[in-house]
């Protein structure tokens, strides 16, 4: 499952025939390409953001409605590619009333997707991992000329010595995209250790710094330089400096995280929406 925040698209299911460029492709064309206006008043922390008209905001209604169309296209009959989804987009601190589609679920006979149904991110939370190093950075803690080895030892041989902390937040470090055994740690139900622990091992695919190539391991090493630097785990340190501040009460990191919103509104029964941040590579910080 995945969801775009505010400027976005979220769909259900993990069987789906609908590429992510596809996907991206409906978000570019539902209001993503901007009139000039000006952005207004920033977004208040807290509270719920104020509903307007995509004119209003500098977005263009028919681009928008081409959105919903591909949604309600992919999420519509009984072989639909994707059971559920939902679109919300803003800018400025407003956004257009979201749009719900399709099913609850993969599952025969699942009901209409509710309001309140919950999203993976999967890989959007990278730039909120990035975001979490460029904090560290900011502190003098950290700074992204440094030696992936400086801040863990034991990332060497291969030409790992190489590799700067730039190069794990801009994708060119050589680092795999997945692990070797990905599926395997995945049916295990590995724990983050597991996935740092494999990938500080990983083979570097070329130079770091000789090019591009999207890399999930590069992210689960910032993610632990984090905790290194910090002292705490990624999913407390992203919660207490980036979710908390800004007063995101439905937001978690992981699976631990999801556990801590729901026995939160266990404990309140207060109506909630839940968007259910996994980690970098989709599953792995549990």
């Amino acid at each position: 499952m995945k969801e775009l925040n505010q400027t976005g698209i979220g769909a259900l299911g993990a069987h789906t025939n609908v590429t992510r460029r596809q996907m991206l492709g409906a978000a570019a064309i539902g209001g993503l390409l901007f009139q000039g206006v000006s952005a207004g008043e920033e977004p208040k922390a807290g509270g719920s953001l104020p509903q307007v008209k995509p004119e209003e905001i500098g977005l263009h209604p028919k681009q928008l409605q081409a959105a919903y169309d591909l949604m309600e296209k992919w999420t519509t009959g009984p072989d639909a590619p994707v059971p559920g989804g939902a679109i919300l987009v803003g800018r400025g601190g407003k956004t257009v009333a979201p749009r719900f589609f399709g099913r609850q679920g993969p599952e025969a006979g699942a009901g209409p997707i509710r309001r309140d149904a919950m999203f993976y991110l999967a890989s959007v939370t990278k730039p909120v991992i990035c975001m979490g190093a460029m904090l560290l950075v900011e502190r003098g803690l950290l700074n992204i000329s440094d030696r992936v080895s400086r801040h863990i030892p034991e990332f060497t041989g291969g030409g790992k010595e190489d590799a700067q902390i730039i190069h794990l937040l801009t994708h060119t470090s050589g680092l795999p995209d997945e692990l070797p055994d990905n599926a395997g740690l995945r049916k295990q139900h590995a724990p983050l250790k597991k996935f740092i622990e494999e990938s500080i091992k990983a083979e570097l695919a070329f130079k770091p710094g000789a090019r591009y190539s999207y890399a999930s391991c590069g992210i689960l090493l910032v993610a632990e330089i984090i905790q290194r630097l910090s002292g705490k785990s990624v999913r407390e340190f992203v919660r207490r400096e980036i979710i908390d501040p800004l007063g995101l009460k439905s937001t978690g990191l992981g699976s631990q995280g999801f556990c801590i919103l729901l026995t939160n509104y266990l404990r309140a029964k207060a109506p909630w929406r839940l968007v259910h941040l996994s980690n970098a590579i989709a599953a792995a910080f549990d």
